[in-house]
């Protein structure tokens, strides 16, 4: 119960991340120019603008990561480096989609949100 309140900045950058994963998705799956996606509707007026904003938003996601890794000491660090490299993790895949196939792009994509995973024995329960 003590961790509550200073878990919320991570909990909350990692939705962020989570909605980026999607738009990068739907992006990747839906190029710009193309028309209208395939099931004939057009994209809500937040997903373009999301969209618009794609990239700075996870560099933002990714430098706001980064900086509460060493600003926050009241979160357990790992969290908030892991979402500062799943941010960049979705950047790099990004710019590298033309070249991976799009079935692996997209798990790509799912599998670059799973790098907390990798930090868990940084982690330590306090007692």
């Amino acid at each position: 119960p003590d961790l509550r309140l200073s878990l919320i900045a991570p909990a909350l950058l990692f939705a962020v991340l989570c909605s980026l994963n999607c738009l990068f998705i739907y992006a990747w799956e839906h190029p710009a120019g193309q028309g209208l996606p395939a099931y004939n509707h057009p994209a809500h007026a937040a997903t373009r603008l999301a969209l618009k904003y794609l990239v700075p938003a996870t560099v933002a996601a990714a430098v706001t990561g980064a900086g509460m890794t060493a600003l926050d000491h009241s979160a357990p660090w790992p969290l908030s480096l892991a979402a500062a490299l799943a941010a960049a993790l979705l950047l790099v895949l990004h710019h590298r989609r033309n070249a991976i196939l799009p079935t692996t792009l997209r798990a790509a994509a799912d599998l670059a949100l799973t790098v907390p995973l990798i930090l868990v024995p940084f982690l330590r329960c306090r007692g």
